[in-house]
C-alpha cells in the first residue's frame, strides 16, 4: 500500500505541458523584452594538467558590431595582441550570454514538467537546431537536452537552466563529445532576471587538438 501511495504522489507531481505553459510563457515573454545590457565577466578555464587561466572581459551592446567585447585582463595582467585577437575570434562567433537568450535556447513545448514543492522543473529531451551553437565547428544543439527550474509564485523566478548531453555522441565522424554539461544560474536584480554565473564541463576527443575535460567557471557583474 505504501508503494502505491508513493507512486500516486509521484504521478501527481507530473503535469501536462498544456496546464503549465502559462508560467513558462511568462518567463519567455520577460526574456524577449529584456535588452542586452553592459556587463563584466570573469572566466576561469581549467584544462587537464595545465595551470588554470583567468580572463576578465566586458560587453557593451552600444559599441559597433565586432567591437562590443573588450578583453580586460589575463591572469591579472594586460592581454597581449595575440590574446586580444583570439578572444575576439571566439566571442564574436558565439551568442552573447544572458537572460535574453532563453526563448532561443528553450524553444517549443517542454517534453515533461515536474512539480517539486514550490518549484517547477521543465524538461526538453532535445533542443532545436541552432538553439545552443558552440561557435566553433558544427552545431550539435539537437544532441543536447535541457532542464529549467522555476520558483513559482505571483511572479515566477527562473533559478537555473541546465543544458547537457544525455549520452556521448560523435561529431562529423572524426570527433567525439564524451560529456557536455552547462549550468546557468540567474538572480533577480533591478533590471529583472540577470545571468549570475555559468559552470560548463566538456570532455571531448578532437583530432590534432588537445583532448580531455575542460571546466569553465564564469561569473557576471552588471555595469
Amino acid at each position: 500500500m505504501r508503494t502505491m501511495v508513493m507512486a500516486a504522489v509521484a504521478a501527481a507531481a507530473i503535469v501536462s505541458p498544456a496546464r503549465a505553459d502559462a508560467v513558462l510563457d511568462q518567463i519567455r515573454a520577460e526574456a524577449r523584452a529584456t535588452p542586452m545590457t553592459p556587463f563584466e565577466r570573469t572566466v576561469r578555464v581549467e584544462q587537464g594538467s595545465r595551470p588554470p587561466v583567468v580572463r576578465v572581459d566586458r560587453f557593451n551592446p552600444a559599441a559597433p558590431a565586432g567591437r562590443q567585447w573588450t578583453l580586460v585582463s589575463v591572469d591579472g595582467r594586460a592581454p597581449t595582441s595575440d590574446e586580444v585577437s583570439e578572444h575576439a575570434r571566439q566571442v564574436n562567433a558565439q551568442p552573447v550570454p544572458g537572460f535574453h537568450r532563453l526563448p532561443t535556447l528553450l524553444q517549443g513545448p517542454p517534453t515533461a514538467i515536474e512539480r517539486q514543492g514550490p518549484r517547477t522543473v521543465y524538461r526538453w529531451a532535445a533542443l532545436k537546431k541552432g538553439a545552443a551553437p558552440s561557435g566553433q565547428g558544427p552545431d550539435f544543439s539537437e544532441r543536447l537536452s535541457a532542464e529549467a527550474t522555476v520558483l513559482t509564485g505571483a511572479r515566477p523566478v527562473l533559478e537555473q537552466v541546465r543544458v547537457f548531453a544525455a549520452e556521448g555522441f560523435g561529431v562529423m565522424g572524426v570527433a567525439r563529445i564524451n560529456r557536455f554539461e552547462s549550468l546557468s544560474r540567474y538572480t533577480q536584480g533591478s533590471r529583472g532576471h540577470q545571468l549570475a554565473g555559468q559552470n560548463t564541463e566538456v570532455d571531448a576527443r578532437i583530432p590534432f587538438r588537445a583532448s580531455g575535460a575542460t571546466r569553465t567557471t564564469a561569473t557576471f557583474r552588471a555595469l
